[in-house]
């Protein structure tokens, strides 16, 4: 795979995908499902969860770059800002590197 190469998406998160991931993941912290308890915290609104946002970077990893039958080995992840519902998200991935058939990918939300 050509160093350099990229891909994105882009898609808007809603209060019910916080919801079902909320369900599914089992963490029903208020601030991820009640929004006005949200409306009280430092963020003012709900927020998604971490891993839902990590989930939005495999969707991309194994569809768009590098594509199917992709396996993960290791992801490093911080979350400095909240991402509210509503609000568009880019999934940005860039190939930074190739070692041994194992790709270095550089990921943004």
């Amino acid at each position: 795979m050509t160093i350099g190469r990229s891909a994105a998406y882009t898609r808007v998160l809603i209060q019910e995908d916080f919801d079902r991931f909320a369900r599914l993941s089992r963490d029903d912290n208020p601030i991820h499902v009640d929004p006005a308890f949200a409306a009280t915290s430092h963020f003012g609104a709900t927020v998604a969860h971490g891993m839902m946002l990590y989930g939005c970077i495999a969707k991309a990893l194994g569809e768009l770059l590098p594509g199917p039958g992709a396996v993960q080995l290791e992801q490093t992840l911080m979350f400095p800002n909240g991402t509210h519902t509503m609000e568009p998200i880019t999934v940005s991935l860039a190939v930074e590197g190739e070692a041994d058939g194992v790709l270095d990918i550089a990921t943004l939300v």
